[in-house]
């Protein structure tokens, strides 16, 4: 059984109670970032990948997510150690691709537990 992907645009994502939108900085360029309570996995939107220059750790096995219409999607290798600055504090992050178009990232709501943040 896969995890679940939920995709959703910024002005429903602003009057959802379980995610949080804020802007941080990823490998130096600051990005909007979706903090999700309902996902299992740490996203990355095809389009800034080039950008911040991350590159995938191959040989890992692959995730399988339930996509909004049902059907099932797998992902490759992820983008391990990606480095987040929250207010400060660096943080670290495993990402794995997927077509995001409103957000570049779609963290965790318990990655940010694992820095106490």
């Amino acid at each position: 059984m896969g995890s679940k992907v939920y995709v959703m645009k910024r002005d429903k994502a602003d009057d959802t109670p379980n995610v949080v939108i804020s802007t941080f900085s990823i490998h130096s360029y600051p990005l909007t970032v979706l903090f999700n309570s309902s996902v299992g996995y740490s996203f990355v939107a095809f389009g800034i990948v080039d950008k911040l220059k991350l590159v995938p750790l191959l040989g890992s096995p692959p995730i399988y997510v339930t996509t909004p219409i049902g059907g099932l999607a797998w992902y490759g290798s992820p983008f391990r150690e990606c480095l987040i600055l929250i207010y400060g504090q660096e943080c670290i992050a495993n990402l794995y691709h997927f077509n995001l178009t409103n957000f570049y990232v779609g963290l965790r709501i318990n990655w940010l537990l694992e820095y106490h943040a």
